[in-house]
């Protein structure tokens, strides 16, 4: 594999072993400049002017040649597929190849927050992991120490990366700093205070940051000292004085006040009897053994069953536990679900309702696969069991987007099964349904399909009574209990930390 690093000081290493023939600045630039901009082809001619914009467009071509030929020797023997994908007119560095920068690795995670489905960025402790991640990879701005003097218009494109770049990495510390502070885990929260400081010495607000977090540990002299500190600086880079803000926090400490907790403005994060939705996940606790569970057993079997009395939690734990970690969202422009790892996912949910087929084909209405009624959908699907599964077949493949069709998973959810039992009253269409749902299942050529059933307790013994279901409710099923007086806690506490709110002594304990 190919590794760039680009944050920092240039390196490229190929198979762990640093590549050494790339001996000169413009070669260097040039696999940076290709290796960043790989969403598109460029013409020789421009890359030409972007390198050697002071030579006749003869002599540009013919460094360009030789830079790409002094290139391809020292990434070493060819590959397929190749890393550079080159025409008489344009070149590519090939994103199918096999390599990682990390330059790429630090926007996908940023990227990922901000697609990722929350109600708010600031308490998601998914997102906090991604940020976390992120702000690893940014280990000092983008080629530090590198120019090209005589390419002003590459020595542009660099400074455009660096303040695009910057700004996010200190954004991200900056939510970071805030999260780790709510939480009342002041070492986290300081040492990202200090990155910030380190990275951008003049921010005013991260000095203030970390001299409230010094403030809280009990440190009163450090704090105190931190204000020099950044009133040393804003006079030396900017010759500029602290604002009253700040002033008026070091009054708050020279006084021996503690500063306020921050507490988070939100909406109530305690649902009642509503259920928890993919929104929701920030603040869904104490159910994370059973998520990873049902996870596993989605990855790994072909029907799952998630069983529980009435109130249980089934349908929370599928919503804000289960979705999440697949990063399934459906929407119902196209139903994509957006990509973790090696995981594609299309997601279907409905309920059975009193009529389940024509409940399933208004969500496939809904979703986009089919353009025609519900009413003469429902009499398709009625009536032809392999109706579904090419139905959901073609639709991956108009849904795959540049990826492969064999690449994405479906996911049926059904959820309160039940209702099959007690809402619907024809014996003979609860029959055809249950035919038909497992006929996804079944042909695993058609469609690489799960089903997951949700179900309450009590009605194990109607869903017994059909064989290939009891077969798969032993096979691969999980039984949702209640929540030990720990996992109650956690429910309790863990909404309320991440804004910076704390109980009153034995007041959880009342609860």
């Amino acid at each position: 594999m190919l590794r760039i690093f680009l944050l920092g000081t240039f390196q490229a290493l190929r198979d762990a072993a640093p590549i050494v023939g790339i001996e000169s600045n413009k070669g260097r630039a040039l696999l940076a400049y290709l290796a960043v901009e790989n969403h598109r082809a460029h013409t020789r001619e421009a890359l030409a002017t972007l390198f050697w914009p002071e030579e006749s467009p003869g002599k540009g071509r013919q460094n360009l040649r030789q830079a790409l030929y002094n290139l391809r020797r020292a990434l070493g023997p060819e590959q397929d597929p190749p890393f550079l994908l080159t025409t008489r007119q344009t070149v590519l560095f090939n994103p199918d190849s096999d390599y990682w920068l990390d330059v790429t690795a630090f926007r996908s995670k940023i990227e990922a927050c901000e697609t990722h489905p929350h109600q708010q960025l600031e308490i998601c402790g998914e997102c906090m992991a991604r940020l976390e991640e992120a702000v690893a990879l940014y280990q000092g701005e983008f080629l530090t120490g590198f120019s090209l003097p005589d390419a002003e218009g590459f020595e542009e494109w660099v400074r455009f990366q660096r303040n695009d770049l910057s700004a996010q990495a200190l954004r991200a510390l900056d939510i970071l700093a805030a999260y780790y502070e709510r939480r009342g885990e002041y070492d986290r929260a300081a040492a990202h205070r200090r990155r910030q400081i380190q990275l951008a010495p003049w921010i005013e607000s991260a000095h203030m940051g970390l001299m409230r977090i010094l403030a809280l540990k009990g440190e009163r002299e450090a704090a105190i000292q931190q204000f020099e500190t950044l009133r040393r600086i804003l006079a030396e880079e900017i010759d500029a004085e602290p604002s009253v803000t700040a002033w008026t926090l070091l009054s708050e400490i020279q006084r021996e006040e503690r500063p306020a907790l921050r507490i988070m403005e939100a909406h109530t994060p305690y649902k009642g009897l509503h259920a928890f939705t993919v929104a929701d996940a920030a603040d869904f606790h104490g159910r994370e053994r059973f998520a990873r569970k049902l996870h596993d057993l989605v990855r790994h079997h072909r029907v799952v069953s998630l069983i529980g009395a009435s109130g249980s939690g089934k349908t929370s734990l599928i919503q804000a536990g289960l979705l999440p970690r697949l990063n399934a969202l459906p929407k119902k422009e196209s139903g994509l679900a957006l990509d973790v790892g090696d995981e594609k996912w299309l997601v279907v949910q409905f309920r059975p309702g009193d009529h389940p087929i024509r409940s399933l084909a208004q969500t496939l209405k809904e979703l986009g696969c089919v353009d025609e009624t519900i009413e003469t959908l429902a009499e398709r699907l009625q009536s032809d069991e392999r109706a579904l599964c090419r139905m959901l077949q073609a639709w991956k493949i108009r849904c795959a987007e540049g990826w492969e069709p064999h690449d994405l998973k479906l996911l049926v959810i059904v959820d309160q099964f039940e209702e099959l039992y007690t809402l619907c009253q024809d014996a003979t269409l609860r029959q055809q349904f249950l035919d038909l749902l497992f006929s996804l299942a079944d042909d695993a050529n058609m469609v690489d399909c799960v089903v997951l059933l949700s179900l309450r307790a009590a009605f194990m013994g109607e869903a017994l009574s059909y064989r290939p279901l009891a077969d798969a409710i032993q096979e691969a099923s999980l039984a949702l209990g209640p929540m030990n007086r720990e996992e109650l806690r956690q429910v309790i506490e863990e909404p309320a930390r991440t804004r910076g709110a704390r109980f009153e002594p034995g007041l959880v304990d009342r609860l």
